[in-house]
């Protein structure tokens, strides 16, 4: 065989195994999922913004952010909500920045990185616990379309909350912190509705997850402290400034503002 016939067979071989090798690792990927959750329904619309939480997971990990509903640039936006309602919201640049919660299965570990608010002007990652949640299995269920939803309750942080869960889809994650229940969480709330979310779309996706931290040392505790610093000196400061009396106003009567703690966890809280 001529000697260029070699090296050109040689070629042939060489490319078509490159190809498949690429072939292969690029269906190697582990396919995941993206699941959406909004924080209001067409029968409950709490006061607050409308936000949807996003959760990206590959079976190991996941990470999800929230962000405004019909996410847009920061400033006033019209949006429309489940049943054709139209309202205007007004979303800060901060409103519009992703801040993570990040979960580690294996490693059976959990990050989060604290909201921008008034009381937390920069957000930074610290370490808190997957999964501590005591829940309670009860026996009832419900349907939600197609599917069959089953209800357990536990108390995190100082509220009370009601999960329903489908035990087909075996995914022991939800929105936020929540999870470890045998299959995905459907819809989870508080008694009180200030803390919702609700299933809105779930999908097969390669989307990659954003790089996880690590090295981090500042714990749970850490935060809560910080919180609970920075929310006594807001409320003493505002609530002393409202206690005033007006000198030049004989007649009016003395107003007085109480600010209270209305975080998700409720930091202000002792006994957890």
């Amino acid at each position: 065989m001529p000697l260029h016939f070699k090296f050109l067979l040689m070629k042939i071989i060489f490319l078509y195994f490159f190809s498949l090798v690429s072939f292969f690792s690029a269906n190697s990927q582990i396919e995941g999922y993206k699941i959406t959750y909004v924080n209001f329904n067409d029968t409950l619309e709490p006061g607050g913004l409308k936000f949807t939480n996003t959760v990206l997971t590959d079976g190991s990990k996941s990470a999800s952010y929230k962000l405004p509903y019909e996410m847009k640039s920061p400033g006033m936006h019209t949006i429309t909500t489940f049943d054709g309602k139209k309202k205007f919201e007004y979303y800060s640049e901060k409103d519009t920045l992703k801040v993570y919660v990040f979960k580690n299965f294996e490693e059976n570990k959990l990050f989060f990185q604290s909201e921008y608010s008034f009381l937390m002007k920069e957000s930074k990652t610290y370490i808190d616990s997957l999964y501590p949640f005591k829940w309670m299995f009860i026996n009832e269920k419900r349907t939600s379309g197609n599917q069959m939803l089953k209800k357990a309750t536990m108390r995190f942080r100082g509220r009370n909350y009601t999960a329903w869960y489908n035990e087909s889809i075996p995914i022991a994650n939800g929105p936020w912190k929540f999870g470890g229940l045998p299959g995905l969480i459907v819809e989870i709330y508080d008694d009180s509705f200030q803390v919702y979310w609700k299933l809105t779309k779930f999908e097969k996706s390669v989307e990659k997850l954003p790089e996880f931290p690590s090295f981090i040392n500042e714990s749970f505790a850490d935060f809560k402290k910080l919180y609970k610093e920075n929310f006594f000196k807001v409320k003493k400061s505002i609530e002393s400034i409202n206690a005033q009396d007006n000198p030049d106003c004989k007649n009016c009567a003395t107003t007085t503002k109480t600010v209270t703690d209305s975080s998700v966890e409720l930091l202000t809280i002792e006994g957890f």
